[in-house]
């Protein structure tokens, strides 16, 4: 089963490239806002986003937030395209927790093969992490496996 990629992209030509160059190896969800691309990452496993934000007053920077807050999403490796060439920026993206920030334009076979890692990178991380319940005790609640 092909790993599904979200990609949220104002711009119809840059979403048409990422689409046709990501479109064989993954099953691509492409939405022009971040209030559908909600949506879609909630109706199913998303394995990657790719996300334009251009500054902290884009809507998709809130989109971006939301999704590297909440324990849901953390997994999920974000990758930003941005317009915005400043290296405060990109910090502040790389802060957040964003996999990669790529300055448009931007080589759509690296972006690709960084996707492609991200996806095995997070892969590997969670079938390495095992939990033990044995024994777990909530409040006056006493769960014996």
């Amino acid at each position: 089963m092909k790993r599904k990629v979200l990609i949220i992209e104002k711009s119809e030509a840059i979403s048409f490239l990422l689409r046709t160059v990501l479109q064989k190896q993954y099953r691509i969800v492409s939405d022009r806002n971040c209030i559908s691309g909600m949506a879609s990452l909630q109706m199913g496993a998303t394995d990657a986003i790719i996300l334009s934000v251009d500054d902290i007053q884009d809507i998709n920077y809130d989109f971006l937030r939301h999704v590297r807050s909440s324990y849901l999403f953390l997994s999920i490796p974000v990758f930003v395209v941005t317009n915005n060439h400043s290296p405060e920026f990109r910090a502040h993206l790389k802060n957040l927790g964003v996999t990669e920030v790529l300055l448009k334009p931007f080589d759509p076979l690296y972006l690709q093969k960084r996707v492609q890692e991200a996806i095995q990178e997070s892969e590997f991380a969670f079938s390495n992490v095992s939990l033990n319940f044995s024994n777990v005790e909530m409040g006056s609640l006493k769960v014996s496996i």
